[in-house]
């Protein structure tokens, strides 16, 4: 179990998980965990790639460090770079999106004017659009405490649920 404080104020706990379609896991796909606006849950974006068995580690992507910050976050899963995180965005923004009626971010925090572009290796992708999107994401509510975390995320069913590492 990794957990500990870097300086920054966060308290951090080992996060590693699984991405499967139909029970296959899923190589190459970019996990990145956002903290929960909805909730204005403490933290900061945390990222990992799955290997070929379809299992990540993540690290946070502003300090590179091991883990996540303890917090509630939602979840989204792409191919390709990976999106820009909405909260440290340093691009200027003019016109911010339009975001779904209930959303709301956290004082201070804009949205990228352009979002970025996710790439698919081919039109039989099976991630939905929605997966790959922080503002519709069925990737909700996953919470990172301070126990070692490991995380099931299935693309078929859209659900996702926490198992002993």
């Amino acid at each position: 179990m990794m957990q500990g404080c870097f300086g920054d104020g966060f308290s951090y706990s080992h996060v590693t998980g699984q991405v499967v379609h139909d029970g296959q896991p899923m190589p190459n796909i970019q996990v990145t965990f956002y903290p929960d606006p909805d909730i204005k849950s403490p933290g900061m974006t945390a990222r990992g790639t799955t290997n070929d068995e379809g299992i990540f580690e993540l690290k946070t992507t502003k300090s590179n460090k091991k883990g996540a910050a303890l917090g509630t976050y939602l979840v989204t899963l792409g191919y390709g770079a990976p999106r820009e995180s909405v909260a440290e965005s340093e691009q200027p923004q003019k016109a911010p999106q339009k975001l779904p009626s209930g959303v709301k971010l956290p004082e201070g925090v804009v949205l990228p004017e352009k979002p970025a572009t996710v790439r698919r290796p081919s039109q039989d992708s099976k991630l939905s659009s929605k997966s790959q999107s922080p503002f519709e994401t069925p990737f909700r509510g996953v919470a990172v405490d301070s126990k070692r975390q490991h995380y099931q995320f299935d693309l078929k069913t859209e659900t996702w649920k926490q198992v002993d590492p």
